[in-house]
């Protein structure tokens, strides 16, 4: 029984070496994928692409666009209305600079959306390479430690068998006789 248990044990530790082994090649495969990217979104984030933040950029002078085009036609058509052209001078001088503040603060507003993205992507890179590293490392450890106990319950079925068994036997019946002999 002592032999099969000890041939189990090996077995079982051969295979958790095994697992080790496939551990780290999964893992080295996957961070030769992985770690550049990673180490690209932690150290450089792209952000957003020129042409989105470009599309952004656009899609903000459009509105401000709209909006100062619809302020100097209503101003048009109410000097029309009131034949007072004059009036009018006034709100579209500040028309013209409402719509040069929001356009700057539009533009602003793209740059600090893209500075935000570049930081969650810093942080998402330095995230997955500490979650990398750390379940990798502890995945070989786990398969390590198996084989750790596999051996050592390998050496104790050794120590049990009927060898040791006499040997145990013969330690018990001299200890006696040299105690028999003393007293």
């Amino acid at each position: 029984m002592a032999r099969d248990t000890a041939a189990a044990a090996g077995k079982n530790s051969t295979t958790a070496q095994g697992l080790a082994g496939t551990f780290g090649d999964r893992a080295t495969g996957t961070y030769n994928i992985l770690t550049p990217t990673l180490n690209r979104m932690a150290t450089n984030p792209q952000g957003f692409s020129p042409q989105t933040m470009a599309n952004m950029t656009t899609a903000a002078k459009q509105s401000i666009g709209g909006a100062t085009a619809a302020t100097v036609g209503q101003g048009n058509l109410q000097a029309a209305r009131t034949n007072n052209a004059g009036a009018f001078a006034p709100v579209a001088t500040q028309a013209a600079h409402d719509a040069t503040a929001a356009l700057s603060d539009a533009s602003l507003g793209v740059q600090n959306r893209n500075a935000m993205l570049q930081e969650q992507q810093r942080g998402e890179g330095i995230s997955g390479l500490e979650g990398l590293y750390g379940e990798n490392v502890g995945a070989g450890e786990s398969a390590l430690g198996l084989s750790n106990q596999s051996l050592q319950t390998q050496n104790q079925a050794r120590q049990n068998g009927w060898l040791q068994n006499t040997m145990g036997i013969l330690n018990t019946i001299s200890n006696g006789a040299r105690a028999a002999s003393g007293a």
